[in-house]
């Protein structure tokens, strides 16, 4: 459990086995952490080189609703990325993308970063709508990876939950 005071905070949970790490990172978010376990929330991990963390503008959305999402990579490793690239996936029948400075491809947008030297980090933004036609408690994944040459990559996935506003029901003509 985490405090209503976390909310808007990142945390990070590092899980070492051997000679592998692996960071976990979590925004806590309207009172809850995003997880992987079908809660809304952003998720991430890293192998303790190269890290990617997704902050949506918003985790509840209604159809039709703009949408944006800053990418933030890291490189946590003591060495030089080379041929560094962020690839953040989408379902274009949920999420119609208007706005990056990326390359779409259709369903993901691809940025080739190059170098990425030790303890660096880059952001990029994405804007964009979810359609129309998603449906009240519909869940708009996107998933994030980055790789490169030299250091290990990390990938992250976030969720938009849909919450549609239901029409009002009876008469507003009151009975006499």
């Amino acid at each position: 459990r985490v405090r209503d005071s976390a909310r808007g905070y990142d945390l990070t949970s590092t899980v070492r086995a051997g000679d592998q790490t692996k960071n976990i990172y979590t925004t806590v978010q309207n009172g809850s952490t995003g997880g992987t376990n079908g809660s809304t929330g952003s998720t991430g991990s890293s192998n303790g080189q190269l890290s990617v963390q997704v902050s949506p503008s918003r985790y509840d959305a209604q159809p039709g609703d703009q949408v944006s999402y800053t990418i933030t990579v890291r490189n946590d490793s003591n060495r030089t990325a080379e041929n560094t690239q962020l690839q953040f996936g989408y379902n274009p029948a949920q999420l119609s993308i208007y706005g990056t400075d990326g390359r779409n491809t259709g369903n993901q947008i691809v940025w080739d970063i190059g170098s990425l030297g030790a303890g660096q980090s880059r952001s990029f933004v994405v804007n964009g709508a979810v359609s129309p036609n998603t449906r009240n408690g519909d869940i708009v994944r996107t998933f994030s990876n980055v790789t490169a040459t030299g250091v290990g990559g990390g990938s992250s996935s976030t969720d938009l939950r849909i919450v549609q506003i239901l029409p009002q029901t009876g008469s507003d003509d009151e009975a006499t």
